[in-house]
C-alpha cells in the first residue's frame, strides 16, 4: 500500500489577500491540499453494474435466472479482489453486495419454486388417488 508523506508545507498553503473594503489589514485563508484521488480501472464500477443488473433480473424477470447467475458471479469475482486492494472503495463493497443479494435472492426463488413444485405434485397425487 502506497503511502503518502507530506510535510505541513505541502499540505497547507496561505494565500495573502487584500480587502479592498474600509479595513486595508490582510485576511489569510488556509487552502489544504488533499492528496490525489486514486481511481480506480474499472473493476469496481463493473462490480457495482453487475451487482444491480444480477439483482434486477432475480428480482423483476422469471427466465432472467442464468444471467442473473453469471452477473452475480462476475460481479463478484471482479468485486472482491478491488476491496482486497482498496478497502475504501465504495463501488466494490456495493457491488459485492448486490451481486451476493442478487444470487441470494436466486437461490431462494428457486427453492421456493421447488417446494411449490412437490408440493404440487403430492396434491395431486393425493386428489387422483381419492386419499382426502
Amino acid at each position: 500500500m502506497e503511502e503518502n508523506n507530506f510535510n505541513n508545507d505541502e499540505i497547507q498553503q496561505t494565500v495573502n489577500t487584500e480587502e479592498n473594503t474600509s479595513n486595508s489589514g490582510e485576511q489569510k485563508y488556509n487552502v489544504v491540499n488533499q492528496p490525489p484521488h486514486k481511481s480506480s480501472d474499472g473493476t469496481s464500477t463493473a462490480s457495482l453494474v453487475l451487482g444491480i443488473v444480477s439483482l434486477s433480473l432475480s428480482i423483476f424477470c422469471c427466465g432472467g435466472g442464468i444471467a442473473s447467475v453469471v452477473c452475480g458471479i462476475i460481479g463478484l469475482v471482479l468485486g472482491i479482489p478491488q476491496m482486497r486492494k482498496n478497502p475504501d472503495d465504495t463501488k466494490a463493497k456495493t457491488g459485492v453486495i448486490l451481486s451476493a443479494i442478487g444470487l441470494a435472492l436466486y437461490i431462494c426463488l428457486i427453492g421456493v419454486s421447488i417446494v411449490f413444485s412437490i408440493t404440487g405434485l403430492l396434491s395431486e397425487i393425493m386428489y387422483g388417488i381419492n386419499w382426502i
